[in-house]
């Protein structure tokens, strides 16, 4: 069975920490170039659910920066990461905070509420509309009156993925140019927003990220983190 970076990030939500991952769930390696056949017009769902995923994010940020002047709010991430020799790490978990930052555009980050806490890790950002990862793809949704499920931006190619059943996921396979002048995934995040109504609305309950090892693409290195809202 092969499986897509797509596939492997969706598969390891069910695989058990701190063991070597077994043959089924490790990923082989599609090194397919972004092909047009990859880039569609959003249908009426998925652009419902763009709508409110970036309508979410965008209400997380104004919240944080009028509501948290001053005062900070607590979360635990709880995370667990995969290396290139097929390992998973034992979950941690380390209580952060966010505060508003001192202008709109300013990006805002999980920081550790203790001085002594282990680093965050590569998922340090606080994810809004004016994240890479989104900035442009929601701008898209309001701007054209054609919306792609494809945004080109600063060089690399951001692909959004609406998985089925899963009303407040969305994954973006970022795709960088080769020497052969195709453009081929090298990473992908996973994120499932929070769309309910209230004070965390907006925040990620969930992301991943995964890209493939240099040195074997039948291998991928991922980072996972979990948001506990305090």
């Amino acid at each position: 069975m092969k499986l897509t970076l797509t596939m492997f990030l969706t598969l390891f939500l069910f695989t058990s920490c701190g063991e070597v991952q077994d043959e089924e769930t490790k990923p082989s390696f599609e090194y397919e170039p972004l092909s047009d056949s990859k880039i569609i017009k959003l249908n009426t769902d998925q652009l419902l659910r763009s709508q409110r995923i970036c309508s979410a994010v965008t209400s997380k940020r104004l919240m944080i920066f009028n509501d948290l002047v001053g005062i900070t709010k607590q979360f635990a991430l709880r995370q667990q990461q995969g290396d290139c020799s097929s390992k998973t790490t034992e979950p941690v978990e380390v209580r952060v905070y966010v505060e508003s930052p001192r202008t709109l555009t300013e990006r805002i980050l999980f920081k550790p509420l203790y001085s002594n806490s282990k680093t965050i890790g590569p998922l340090s950002e606080v994810i809004t509309d004016k994240s890479s990862l989104l900035s442009s793809f929601c701008k898209s949704i309001i701007d054209s009156d054609i919306p792609l499920n494809l945004v080109r931006e600063d060089g690399i190619n951001y692909l959004y993925i609406f998985p089925e059943n899963e009303e407040g996921a969305i994954e973006v396979i970022s795709y960088l140019k080769r020497d052969d002048g195709e453009f081929y995934p090298a990473r992908l995040d996973r994120m499932v927003v929070n769309l309910s109504k209230g004070k965390n609305k907006g925040f990620l309950s969930s992301r991943t990220t995964g890209s493939y090892c240099a040195n074997n693409r039948d291998i991928i290195t991922y980072f996972r983190q979990d948001v506990d809202f305090l």
